[in-house]
């Protein structure tokens, strides 16, 4: 596609008349933002003569500085050109603005580039266009303008000659500054000190006196070295290559670092509550004794300063490791009330004074509860064996009546002893076991239970059931009936009682055996024997009459009193435990272990009820 040469002359002139046009546009805003477009229009023919097809074309546009050849000065990316009758407008810079210092060249080209089509001959932009470069201006050509020929430098000399310039205002400096303000009173260098010129600790002055803490030559030469030889008054060290020998251990160091050797089990260097440490816990000298008050409840009387007391007397179990003093009590209001507890020397410790409100108290002091006053763990280390004293006192008026009572209270002991040994396991013994031996064992009570001895008086072991010793090597003790007591019978109407206690065999008699002892009817019998002095019976036996005809019909008692009057209870069972073997050798062949063994001077075989209505026994041993 190209340009007819008929229309070329028109192509041209149309082009200068729109680019005239656009040139005035800028000459006319010069003095505002130049603009950057450039209206451009034409008519694009085709090779066969008239104008090509209305259409859409894609053109390139670009301005050359000469007529061919050459470098492109600006173009236009390739744009959508409209062509209606072979005609076409388009703005120049529509998408590259026209730099104005593109068309500094003198000559200026347009080149147009039809799609798919090389570029067209180029048509030479006219003059006017160039008003464009007002926007610059740096050639303004003028009649009567003024520019830095006609000026003579004198003239200028005092505004912009740089020799007249202030030396400050070449340098930036602000020492070159002339009449400015006179600061020398404030920063005048030889006013400063040395050391805020220097900045060196050494040019201060009346700092203070170091020299006794860093002076280099009084400090020791390991300050100095840094070596650990010059260390002084090194610690004692072990001394190498020595040892303590075959079965002995090192304990520590001597004054001279020599080593202190012990045998490998120093017993006495072990702690006193180790046990349980060496043993794998199977042993334990540690003990918690508890004693609590067996008087309660106690009432708490209403506004009562006199208060209510009780006593706990705490028995000789060691040296306290803790001490613990529990208190349950309750009160229609706990805030006025006070408890004190007084200790067996005579101290008071207030465990409580109204520090709480509701109507119920239950602490333990010291811990987890503290006391008011008073300090308990004074008595860690020291033996609390003694008389306890707790005192509650309500100090609030409801009525004058009972107000609450104390429910429960109690003094717990901690204690490593050297009196006695735990085993928490299992404890076997390979060879002899040996318990204590005596003719007058201690007291048998709560704190007793468990324990044995072996009586050497009556060759027989016993255990301590919590009220009483009981046999524990059988029942083939020492039958004491045979001996001189005193017997008796409710009602006799046969027999003598002595004799039912005396050797006799049956089978050796014939008829009715007199030493049996058969009673008159009534509806309840006993046989008693006095021993004199309060004696220990640890199983009995009692043999009926042949036959078994004339046995309680109930339970049957053996009996224990001291009075003779008040009658206690140490073996009880039914009518299946009598024994009818009368007709066997004596003693009788069935014996029995006492329940509720205790020292009673005289026994009795009693029951409420007999068959037949009679009692009959024939023979009855007593087991010491």
């Amino acid at each position: 596609m190209q340009a007819r040469s008929t229309e070329s002359m028109f192509h041209v002139k149309t082009l200068a008349a729109a680019l005239l046009m656009t040139s005035l546009a800028l000459v006319q805003s010069a003095g505002a933002s130049v603009p950057t477009t450039i209206g451009a229009q034409g008519a694009l023919v085709a090779t066969g003569g008239g104008g090509v097809s209305d259409g859409s074309y894609v053109a390139t546009f670009r301005l050359y500085g000469q007529e061919s050849g050459g470098v492109a000065l600006w173009s236009e990316p390739p744009a959508v050109l409209l062509v209606k009758g072979g005609s076409f407008q388009y703005v120049l810079g529509a998408k590259t603005p026209v730099d104005a210092k593109s068309l500094a060249t003198g000559a200026l080209w347009l080149g147009i580039e039809i799609a798919p089509d090389p570029e067209l001959a180029r048509v030479p932009v006219r003059s006017v266009p160039f008003a464009g470069r007002a926007g610059i201006a740096e050639d303004l050509d003028c009649s009567g303008c003024i520019g830095p020929a006609q000026v003579a430098p004198a003239v200028l000399k005092d505004y912009a000659k740089t020799s007249a310039l202030a030396k400050v205002a070449t340098s930036g400096a602000y020492a070159d500054l002339t009449g400015g303000p006179d600061l020398t009173p404030y920063a005048l260098t030889a006013t400063l000190a040395k050391v805020a010129q220097t900045g060196a600790f050494a040019d201060l002055a009346g700092g203070p006196d170091l020299s006794a803490y860093a002076k280099t030559n009084s400090l020791t030469d390991v300050a100095k070295t840094g070596n650990y030889a010059d260390l002084i008054n090194l610690p004692v060290l072990a001394k190498v290559n020595s040892s303590c020998g075959t079965g002995l251990v090192v304990k520590g160091l001597k004054a001279d670092g020599s080593l202190d050797c012990v045998v490998a089990m120093d017993a006495a260097s072990l702690p006193k509550d180790g046990l349980d440490e060496i043993s794998n816990g199977l042993l334990t000298n540690q003990f918690t004794d508890t004693v609590a008050s067996t008087t309660i409840p106690l009432v708490i009387m209403d506004n009562f300063p006199a208060g209510t007391t009780d006593t706990i007397t705490f028995p000789d179990v060691g040296i306290a490791q803790k001490l613990t003093v529990n208190v349950e009590l309750t009160n229609s209001d706990i805030s006025g009330v006070i408890v004190t507890l007084t200790d067996p020397t005579g101290t008071n410790f207030v465990l409580y004074n109204g520090g709480a409100t509701g109507k119920a108290l239950k602490a333990s002091y010291p811990a987890p509860d503290k006391a008011v006053s008073g300090d308990l763990t004074t008595w860690v280390n020291a033996n609390p064996k003694g008389a306890w004293k707790l005192k509650v006192v309500d100090n609030k008026f409801v009525d004058n009546k009972p107000d609450g009572q104390v429910s429960a209270w109690s003094i717990a002991i901690q204690t490593l002893s050297n009196k006695q040994v735990a085993a928490t396991g299992m404890l076997k013994v390979n060879g002899a076991f040996v318990p204590p031996t005596t003719t007058t064992p201690a007291t048998c009570d709560a704190k007793a239970k468990g324990q044995i001895y072996f009586d050497t008086a009556k060759n027989h072991f016993y255990g301590c059931t919590g009220t009483a010793w009981s046999r524990l090597d059988g029942i083939s003790g020492i039958d004491i009936m045979n001996q001189s007591w005193v017997f008796s019978v409710d009602s006799n109407t046969g027999g003598d009682p002595k004799f039912t206690a005396d050797k006799y065999n049956l089978t050796t008699s014939s008829g009715w055996p007199s030493y049996c002892i058969q009673t008159s009817g009534s509806s309840n019998h006993w046989l008693k024997v006095d021993f004199g002095a309060p004696r220990v019976i640890e199983a009995f036996g009692v043999a009926g009459y042949p036959g078994g005809s004339h046995k309680p019909s109930g339970i049957w008692q053996l009996q224990g009193s001291n009075d003779n009057s008040k009658w206690t209870t140490v073996w009880a069972g039914d009518t299946s435990l009598w024994t009818a073997d009368g007709n066997g050798s004596y003693p009788p062949k069935n014996t029995i272990p006492i329940t509720s063994p205790g020292a009673y001077r005289y026994y009795q075989i009693y029951a409420d009820t007999w068959t037949n209505g009679y009692l009959l026994v024939c023979n009855w041993a007593m087991y010491e």
